[in-house]
């Protein structure tokens, strides 16, 4: 009852209203995917309807984050070496900053995923779907998701607090724009009640 279940073919969660950054912004969320790679297990969060924006698990070493239809692609495997690797069955925190200068940079359980330098990008970031975001049912996303939240500024230096040492926290206190969590009456049928 504490997460959200895609089974990569047709399940989805649109957002009453976009999420839209045109400058800094913070994405945070706890996921454990089924898998990587393939068009039903990768994406993970984006603009429905569409491609121009969204967060892929295209390998387990490698994550695109996509701001209007260009790719910020991130390779743990090239620049970590594979030591900080998304895991299959696993929950895993993730984060995706950019900052002041425009650099875009991901966060795997607190830790730099990819080039620590960051990808620069300056171009306006638009979310408003969870699972699948493209209307075919090839593009989707296979696992669960949970504690998913969206600032619009820089929470580099947050990490650790919204990380919370590998266990989902209250993000109150750090004034979230948006964010989605599951408490346990929550009830699923056609349509969901979060509370």
């Amino acid at each position: 009852n504490f997460s959200m279940a895609f089974d990569g073919v047709d399940d989805e969660i649109n957002f009453a209203s976009d999420m839209i950054a045109s400058g800094e912004f913070t994405l945070s969320y706890w996921m454990n995917p089924v898998g990587v790679g393939a068009n039903d297990n990768q994406y993970v969060i984006g603009q429905d309807a569409v491609n121009d924006n969204y967060v892929k698990n295209d390998q387990a070493g490698v994550i695109y984050v996509r701001i209007n239809d260009v790719n910020c692609v991130f390779s743990e495997t090239v620049a970590g070496g594979g030591a900080n690797n998304i895991v299959i069955n696993t929950w895993q925190h993730m984060l995706i900053t950019r900052d002041s200068s425009d650099d875009v940079k991901v966060y795997r359980n607190g830790e730099s995923f990819g080039d620590i330098a960051g990808v620069n990008n300056s171009d306006t970031f638009t979310l408003n779907a969870v699972g699948r975001i493209i209307n075919a049912t090839t593009f989707g996303y296979d696992g669960r998701l949970s504690n998913i939240a969206w600032w619009t500024s820089d929470q580099t230096t947050n990490i650790a607090t919204i990380y919370n040492n590998g266990t989902p926290g209250d993000l109150t206190s750090l004034s979230p724009i948006s964010w989605w969590k599951l408490d346990d009456s929550a009830t699923f049928s056609t349509n969901w009640s979060i509370p």
